[in-house]
């Protein structure tokens, strides 16, 4: 699996991604070395920096760092490069800089693989009894069958909090990093009031419904956290 995974990895930004996007080297110079500079900082370094055609599929911007070794490169969404200032764009690259450092995309795997170890677990500790319950004989029973889905979904339901706290603790650490390697809290403020703005966002949330649901922080917290630390 973790063979597969590395090869996965390495193939996905030569062989995967432009099977569904127009991926060109970025031409901005200033853009280019503004970014090359901030790999610098992170000790990142990087064969390429790419465009990525998203606006053809969608209007969200994104950025991202993908592959390994000599297939690693920055892929930077046209709607990001075309739409944002280029304070704006560091930021959101610093970001996705701090996760592809910190490797938070092998850590949630990871997290996600346990908890869905986890809940099979339970799911298969716990079914006899409520299709015993149920006056089911044994699980082959075709009737059970609707049994044994409510009780996955209702696993599902009570561990979803768990994946979407880990999924902030990485969000939260890569914002924190976004901010310390650009040393402009303002940009990554402007940055996050956008996104709020452009795909509508609620900025404050039910904080139930944060702790349940949301992947990231809410903007609001998000754009509170960089305040605190520009006042230091």
């Amino acid at each position: 699996m973790i063979i597969f995974s590395v090869i996965l990895a390495n193939l996905f930004p030569v062989l995967v991604i432009p099977l569904f996007y127009k991926t060109s080297p970025l031409t901005d110079e200033e853009v280019t070395q503004k970014i090359y500079n901030l790999c610098e900082r992170a000790n990142l370094k990087i064969k390429g920096l790419y465009t990525i055609n998203l606006s053809s599929k969608t209007k969200k911007a994104n950025a991202a760092v993908v592959g390994l070794g000599n297939t690693k490169r920055i892929l930077l969404g046209d709607n990001l490069l075309n739409n944002f200032e280029l304070d704006e764009i560091l930021s959101a690259l610093a970001h996705e800089i701090t996760h592809y450092q910190e490797h938070h995309i092998w850590w949630l795997i990871i997290w996600q693989s346990a908890i869905t170890f986890v809940l099979f677990f339970i799911f298969f500790k716990i079914s006899p009894f409520f299709y015993a319950l149920a006056g089911f004989k044994n699980i082959s029973d075709i009737g059970a069958f609707p049994l044994l889905i409510a009780i996955f979904v209702i696993l599902t339901f009570l561990f979803k909090p768990l994946g979407s706290a880990i999924s902030r603790y990485y969000e939260r650490r890569a914002d924190a990093g976004a901010i310390k390697l650009t040393e402009n809290p303002e940009a990554f403020i402007r940055l996050i009031a956008r996104f709020c703005n452009e795909q509508l966002t609620i900025a404050y949330p039910s904080p139930l419904i944060e702790w349940y649901a949301y992947s990231h922080p809410s903007p609001g917290k998000r754009i509170s956290f960089a305040e605190i630390w520009k006042k230091g």
